[in-house]
């Protein structure tokens, strides 16, 4: 279940309603825009967050933190930016890659 709102700005916000949760820790979460409720950016923080502002083991956004992070800006132990390339984040990525196109085959 999806939440979505839209401005009469032509802005949105794009979340998941429930999110799946891992011993208490969200497992993936994804979000797009600001929320109506405070006004603010919703800052993902879970095991793969996937945002603008990203905290988790794997960070996908602008500005990510973790152990694998691929952004604009990162900070972890293993970080793939516009400024630093680690072989190992290359490789982890790229392997995530082609599990899921193996996945998304079979499904097919």
């Amino acid at each position: 279940m999806w939440r979505h709102y839209l401005y009469c700005t032509g802005r949105s916000l794009r979340s998941p309603g429930h999110i799946k949760r891992c011993f208490g820790q969200p497992i993936i979460h994804y979000t797009r825009g600001i929320c109506p409720e405070p006004g603010k950016r919703i800052v993902v923080k879970e095991i793969v967050a996937l945002g603008k502002l990203a905290p988790g083991v794997l960070a996908i956004g602008q500005l990510g933190f973790g152990k694998y992070v691929l952004g604009q800006i990162c900070f972890g132990g293993h970080v793939w930016s516009t400024k630093f390339v680690d072989a190992q984040t290359v490789e982890y990525f790229q392997s995530l890659l082609q599990r899921g196109l193996y996945l998304a085959d079979r499904l097919t």
